[in-house]
């Protein structure tokens, strides 16, 4: 009845929902009471449409006449759950459906129940969408009412469907043989003959009885005895025997096809539901036509998807570019290669098509619709049907093509590429139903599973009408299979998609609202399953875990059993990562663990592994950084129980699997415990911020773990300590093979060779070091037990740093020995023009002094062309590159992104040289150009406010910042301190503004602050001030600082004059140091880039970023691990232009030197190879 109402109150979308929700475990109502008091007729539940499975057939059980039991018997012998009888009109003269969604593997047929007895129009009017009947009647009534049970009968025997008569209660004591004969006799006259099943020994062997002759049609029926005693064991097997009997008939295929299914169970419907569920489908069908032709015709892909075949594409090259290794085997050129590729894509996506697209168009249609998300959900249903159709179970969890990745994420995904390029009317639009969408409470893409993709800005706009709602973030993740989705679902009513295997593809996420005062909504994170089989990416779910751990106040780590050793290892080194990750993130997450299928629900049982893990993380000071304690563990058991199989049970039967209601109790139960408002953890959480909020930060993790793979690419917290203290090793060793000294003897030693002689000289050289290093670092592995990941890791780092210090050596000393080459030719006539004399000579060929002249400048032109084919312009720009980055990643590791994001600013260094400009005139282009860069991200990382452990902050303090702003800081400040009487504001705002004008800003400062206070008796300076609420102040600049953005932002300038921490101060200060480290002793002299200058500036660099760290402190900030990055970016960019320009005007002044002493170069030629020359 609950159930009725239910549906009954509900709307088009709901009433589907409950059906689909039921039948997952459940029957489902098919015929209901009429609602009409005065009418005898049925209601048909409209909504059984949506959750019929169309795939088995489906048997209809009915009674004729009064045949109590019926339920009881389906129950046993199927496994079902149908209700048995009751007094109420919601039992008598209904149907309910068990379609067999609870079995596993899936039941091979579904059954329909009907209570009471079965009026002949009912069973005409729905017979055509049965596949089989069972047709109970009693024994007695059978003998008494023959003609009436045969009138039922004869309708669907004429359609030759599977059909059993159970005959009910039959009399033991009565003589068998003689009642099959008598009973054939009396249906023999109604042209039927009854075939009887009977169970004739103890072991349920079968015997069929009937009429020798054959005359007539069959009719297969069991004689059942009063079976009402369930416990008794001759019953059991009676029910076992006609189990066989039916498993072993029963059809395995259906009769009708789905839409012939379709089009009866529309003619049952209410006209009102008929005509809207219409219309719904009239929506759909567009798309789905046109997308279920992509599979035989894959020409129709590129023509439905053209953008987001692009996006993909583009997807997988920035995947490939983040797996490049700097220090693996890749070739550099297939690394430009693959950036060229995404510059190109990237550029193309930008002009972009101005036109919808076919499949984006029809998505559109269908966003408009009235009921949108009815619209959705059938379209997802008949998605997910043509995907099973056309893809097995074991493929379902692999990387599928577009053409059979039938889903609504695809469909979204491609709508979100394509609006870019659309009008702000359909994006606005699209924002508005994705929001809708989120709101009726579906999960949606956080992270795209397949792309590896954020659409951050999508979704930040779809999200802002839940701008200012205080949100918890609560996360779970956990092995593949390990019921994730199941556990959120049971705890929090998600929606999450639940099946076996590989069901959630990166991460989801699904708002609940909140019926607490601390908060507005709980975000539920859902994560793709750890350590599956179909990734293998050990890698990839480090990043998962260390993602939900920064941006989640709750994580559920879901074991089934204990807490493998692999997850718990994963587990600290991610742990150990958040303090490294340099983002703001949500302060020590609580981390509770979900002992998931345990038999024993004690969790005191559990207690020596508990502590270990706790004891553990404390040991390796992670206990500040997540927050596990005792109470943190949890048991559940298995959340559901099979029942069926036995070893008496027919093997066509399947398991039912129900939910075990211990586990619902259970479940309710922890949810009450992780949202328990009396958790001092928990209330600590009182920087919830809203879910733009939250976004912006989750963006700058994601990004801060695809720039720095170090953070999720070790095995465990040794693997990383090791790797560091192998780095050390390395920068050491490198400081010493090639010291100043050695490289300026090695520079001497191979003056005057040819080169290809002192190409020969390095490649014995390299042979002799890589020879050393590879032994002394042999010997490093084997004291520090290195792994093997570890070991060929720290080799590659050495090869490609000699390799590189080689290589840079090697060009230096050959660019030296062209100087010196020319530096003789100029001096001398030595080289080629000597060389070209004496061959001259000894032809002893007369020239003229125009031969003589022309010869000259062939010489003249070949020795031009050879410097020149030594410096080509890209490839010594992209040579300096490395060769920069390879020796900066000596000395800074830890905020260094890889040098395929280093890269990225190759066109812009290309533009810059060819502009000319000296480098001094570049640094305000330089600094906006990287300040527009930092502030892409946050540019500061909060940590948890504790401003108590802090110096008390005064104006002293704000005196002497050179970063901040201290205008502002100092304005703020005074908004802070006790209130000062009118008079003391009056004088206060006099001398404000008798000193603007005259004074710089410290002393102005320092006259307000005296203006007010100059009443004072004691009158105390500033840094005495007495501040009301210090900490209120430090959370309000705290604040600030974090949400802070320039009034203008462009390449051409940026207006920071509301912003506390300006960060073209720091680039200005960067470019400063770099600039004041590179000029030489002498005015306009630039000292040459060596591996000691870098170490210089490296350290410069990391000395301001702890100055600024100095001044952020008290507001518990520092710079972001992304503003860092930037910093160190920066500094490269800059030091690469030195390098360059070093070598090119060595170029440059090698041909300028030869083209000054051209003429007397030419003069002294003629004069020697022309007999009396005049010249």
């Amino acid at each position: 009845m609950l159930i009725d109402i239910l549906l009954l109150n509900s709307d088009f979308s709901l009433s589907r929902k409950i059906m689909l929700l039921l039948s997952k475990r459940n029957s489902v109502p098919f015929l209901q009471p009429s609602l009409k008091a005065s009418s005898s007729s049925y209601r048909f539940v409209s909504d059984i449409i949506h959750v019929w499975n169309y795939s088995i057939p489906t048997i209809l059980s009915f009674g004729i006449g009064p045949c109590s039991g019926k339920s009881t018997s389906l129950n046993n012998i199927f496994l079902s759950s149908f209700e048995q009888s009751c007094s109420s009109i919601y039992f008598q003269n209904t149907i309910d459906i068990d379609f067999g969604y609870g079995f596993l593997p899936l039941r091979s047929m579904s059954i329909a129940d009907a209570h009471g007895s079965m009026k002949k129009t009912l069973l005409k009017t729905i017979h055509e969408l049965f596949d089989g009947f069972l047709i109970h009647v009693k024994f007695e009534y059978l003998f008494n009412n023959i003609g009436t049970v045969m009138d039922q009968l004869t309708m669907i025997m004429m359609q030759e469907k599977y059909l059993l008569l159970i005959i009910r209660d039959v009399p033991k004591e009565i003589n068998t043989d003689q009642t099959i004969i008598q009973l054939n006799k009396i249906i023999q006259n109604q042209k039927y003959q009854l075939t009887i099943i009977q169970d004739t020994s103890s072991d349920n062997h079968l015997q069929r009885s009937s009429l020798s002759s054959s005359e007539y049609p069959t009719l297969p029926a069991y004689f059942l005895p009063d079976i009402s005693n369930q416990g008794d064991r001759i019953n059991k097997n009676h029910v076992i025997t006609l189990r066989n009997q039916i498993l072993d008939q029963l059809p395995t295929q259906c009769i009708y096809t789905m839409d012939s299914i379709k089009k009866e169970l529309k003619i049952l419907m209410n006209d009102d539901y008929n005509k809207h569920l219409r219309e719904v489908n009239q929506m759909i069908k567009p798309l789905t036509d046109k997308l279920f032709v992509t599979p035989l015709d894959e020409d129709c892909v590129s023509k439905y998807f053209p953008e987001y075949l692009q996006f993909v594409q583009l997807c997988e090259l920035k995947l490939k570019s983040t797996r490049f290794n700097f220090y693996a085997s890749e070739n550099d050129a297939d690394v430009y290669q693959v950036r060229q590729q995404i510059f190109e894509l990237e550029a193309a996506s930008q002009t972009g098509n101005q036109s919808l697209s076919v499949i984006f168009q029809v998505f559109l249609d269908i966003l408009k619709a009235s009921d949108l998300i009815t619209c959705l959900e059938l379209l997802s249903t008949q998605l997910k049907e043509e995907r099973q159709r056309l893809v097995s179970t074991s493929d379902m969890a692999t990387q599928l093509p577009i053409q059979k990745c039938f889903s609504l994420e695809v469909l979204w995904r491609n709508a979100i590429v394509c609006s870019q390029h659309q009008s702000s009317d359909i994006q606005k639009f699209l924002h508005k139903q994705y929001f809708d969408y989120i709101e009726a409470g579906y999960p949606f893409e956080i992270i795209d599973g397949d792309n590896f993709h954020f659409q951050h800005s999508f979704l930040f706009q779809s999200l802002m009408p839940f701008h200012n709602q205080r949100t918890l973030v609560i996360s779970i993740i956990g092995p593949q299979n390990s019921g994730k989705s199941t556990l959120l679902n049971y705890m929090f009513g998600t929606l999450f998609d639940v099946r076996d295997g590989r069901c959630t593809r990166g991460i989801y996420g699904s708002f609940v609202k909140s019926n607490r005062t601390d908060y507005d909504y709980i975000l539920l994170i859902d994560t793709e399953g750890l350590l599956g089989i179909e990734r293998e990416d050990k890698e990839y779910d480090r990043r998962i875990v260390l993602f939900c751990l920064a941006v989640s106040h709750i994580v559920i780590v879901n074991m089934v059993g204990e807490v493998s050793a692999t997850l718990q290892e994963m587990l600290k080194l991610c742990a150990d990562s958040l303090d490294k990750i340099g983002a703001t993130i949500i302060p020590r997450p609580i981390v509770h663990f979900i002992l998931n299928q345990k038999a024993d629900l004690n969790i005191d049982n559990n207690k020596a592994a508990i502590e270990k893990i706790i004891n553990d993380l404390k040991r390796e000071g992670l206990d500040k950084s997540i927050d596990i304690r005792k109470e943190t563990f949890h048991t559940l058991p298995s959340a559901f129980q099979k029942e069926g199989q036995t070893l008496t049970s027919n093997p066509k039967l399947s398991n039912v699997v129900k939910t075990a209601p211990e586990f619902i109790e259970c479940v309710h139960q922890l949810t009450g415990k992780i949202l328990n408002p009396t958790d001092s953890s928990l209330r600590r959480t009182s920087e919830i911020s809203d879910p733009l909020q939250w976004l912006s930060s989750s963006i700058a993790i994601f990004d801060t773990l695809q720039k720095f793979p170090d953070l999720t690419y070790y095995q465990d917290i040794n693997e990383r300590r090791i790797d560091n203290e192998l780095r050390e090793h390395i920068r050491n060793n490198l400081i010493k093979m090639f010291s100043s000294v050695y490289r300026d003897k090695l520079i001497v030693e191979s003056l005057h060779k040819k080169e290809d002689e002192i190409k020969e000289i390095f490649l014995g050289l390299q042979s002799k070091i890589d020879k050393t290093a590879r032994q002394d670092m042999e010997n490093l592995f084997k004291l520090l037990k290195v792994p093997e990941p570890l070991r060929k890791r720290s080799q590659q780092f050495l090869n490609v740093q000699i390799t590189e210090m080689l290589n840079a050596l090697r060009t230096s000393t050959i660019a030296a020995n062209e100087r010196e080459k020319v530096k003789l030719l100029v001096r001398n006539g030595e080289g080629d023009l000597q060389k070209l004399i004496e061959d001259t000579i000894a032809r002893g060929i007369q020239m003229s002094e125009d031969i003589a002249a022309q010869e000259f400048e062939k010489m003249y032109k070949t020795t031009t062309n050879y410097i020149q084919s030594k410096y080509i312009p890209q490839e010594r720009l992209k040579q300096a590159m490395k060769h920069i980055y390879t020796n900066y990643n000596i000395y800074e590791k830890e905020c260094l992104v890889e040098y395929a994001h280093i890269i990225d600013h190759l066109t812009l260094l290309t533009n810059l040289n060819e502009t000319k400009v000296p480098i001094n005139e570049l640094e305000e282009s330089l600094i906006i150009r990287f300040a527009c860069l930092g502030y892409e991200h946050s540019s500061v990382s909060a940590n948890h406010f504790n401003p108590t452990g802090t110096t008390i902050y005064s104006l002293d303090i704000i005196n002497n910042l050179v970063y901040l702003n201290k205008e502002l800081l100092r304005q703020k400040y005074y908004e802070f301190i006790d209130k000062p009487s009118p008079q003391r504001e009056t004088n206060s705002r006099y001398k404000d503004n008798q000193s603007t004008q005259s004074k710089n800003p410290v002393i102005r400062i320092w006259d307000v602050a005296k203006g007010q206070f100059v009443d004072k008796k004691d009158n105390k300076d500033e840094s005495h001030l007495t501040v009301k609420t210090i900490d209120q102040f430090q959370m309000h600049a705290r604040q600030a600082i974090e949400k802070q953005k320039p009034v203008t932002l462009r390449e051409s300038s940026i207006d920071e004059r509301q912003m506390y921490l300006p960060i073209s101060r720091i680039f200005k200060e960067v470019t400063q140091r770099i600039i004041k480290a590179m000029q030489g002793v002498e005015k306009n002299e630039v000292r040459q880039i060596r591996t000691e200058l870098i170490q210089k500036i490296v350290g410069s660099i990391n000395t301001l970023i702890i100055e600024i760290k100095t001044e952020l402190s008290p507001f518990c900030l520092e710079l972001s691990r992304q503003l860092k990055s930037t910093l160190h970016t920066c500094a490269i960019i800059l030091l690469t232009k030195y390098y360059y320009d070093e070598q090119m005007n060595h170029f440059s002044e090698t041909l300028a030197e030869l083209q000054m002493k051209k003429n007397n170069l030419k003069t002294y030629f003629i004069s020697v190879v022309v007999p009396n020359s005049s010249t």
